[in-house]
């Protein structure tokens, strides 16, 4: 879920962390005191696939930090509504991260397709988390093209 923590590859097509308290970045990122910024087209994006009739989670390797922890930023970050709580999937908290295929088998269970994972859409930017997920049988997607480099 974050820039900069122990694994690097969070979930940052949504939520950005800033690594120096105090940097200001463009207008493309709204600020929020813990330092997380919410891309501009995120609640729109989120808004739309619930209308849309998709059930949406996060599966995130949060390092140290177990859901308890993270979870209260995403309700911060006023995202956290969109989510249903058992698909907010924890590294932390289930001991895999997405370098395996396990964790995605678990988001699929979880979300009762544990027979047609592929009924499971998981988009994130990195290629290397992707693929694992395709490895577990759910279908994959990056997300829409975007410079990153503003993050911070």
């Amino acid at each position: 879920m974050t820039r900069g923590s122990n694994d690097d590859r969070g979930q940052g097509h949504l939520l950005r962390h800033r690594r120096h308290a105090g940097h200001r970045h463009s207008g493309r990122y709204a600020r929020f005191d813990q330092g997380f910024a919410l891309l501009d087209w995120t609640l729109a994006m989120l808004d739309a696939a619930l209308r849309s009739g998709a059930r949406l989670g996060i599966i995130s390797n949060t390092g140290d930090f177990p859901g308890s922890m993270i979870t209260p930023l995403l309700d911060e970050a006023g995202i956290k509504r969109f989510f249903e709580p058992d698909l907010l999937i924890c590294s932390k908290d289930v001991g895999h991260t997405k370098d395996t295929p396990t964790i995605f088998r678990l988001a699929a269970a979880r979300a009762g397709c544990a027979d047609d994972e592929h009924a499971c859409l998981f988009v994130g930017e990195d290629g290397a988390e992707r693929q694992t997920a395709a490895t577990a049988g759910l279908r994959s997607l990056a997300p829409p093209v975007f410079d990153f480099s503003e993050a911070g």
